[in-house]
């Protein structure tokens, strides 16, 4: 015998290729549809998992997910539409380490303060800003929470996708150069 608790669980994630699809017909303008859209399914399902008393065990799950989901959406608009560019010049104020015993330096600590700098202004700006405020300002993720109003999940999640896409970014330009 299942728990109302675990049948309501099992219904939402049924809803789950729904609201992906949903979502990628919603998102299909925006920078990168696909993340976009993976972020906001998942804050409509935490955000119907929080809400499971508000409804009856006959409520129209379907219909309040989609509705949830467009909420989720235009709130994500809504803070992109305020938030201001953050300034990059902070990001990386050391020059490159000494050589080592050898007198070579890796690739990565031979890159210059403008070398980071170009990498991190090419990110997206939700991940930049979540970077930026994580490795500039010392931020923990809670607090970055707070300040971009997002779950904290969601800042583990976009601290991830950001230092993935920086590593990328700055071994797919920088890596040949550096490299001897």
């Amino acid at each position: 015998m299942t728990s109302p608790r675990d049948d309501y669980s099992a219904r939402i994630a049924a809803l789950r290729p729904m609201l992906v699809a949903l979502a990628r017909r919603m998102c299909a303008t925006a920078r990168d549809p696909d993340q976009l859209a993976d972020d906001v399914v998942q804050e409509t399902t935490l955000r119907m998992l929080k809400a499971r008393e508000r409804y009856r065990a006959e409520a129209n799950l379907p219909a309040i997910a989609a509705r949830a989901l467009a909420n989720c959406l235009k709130d994500h608009w809504r803070r992109e539409q305020v938030r201001a560019p953050a300034p990059l010049e902070a990001v990386a104020e050391s020059e490159p380490a000494a050589p080592d015993g050898d007198g070579e330096l890796p690739w990565w600590q031979a890159l210059r303060t403008e070398d980071v700098i170009a990498v991190v202004a090419a990110l997206e700006l939700p991940l930049r800003e979540v970077w930026l405020l994580r490795e500039r300002d010392g931020k923990s993720p809670r607090e970055i929470a707070e300040v971009m109003q997002l779950p904290v999940e969601r800042v583990y999640a976009a601290l991830f996708r950001a230092r993935r896409e920086l590593r990328r970014l700055l071994e797919d330009q920088y890596r040949a150069r550096y490299d001897r």
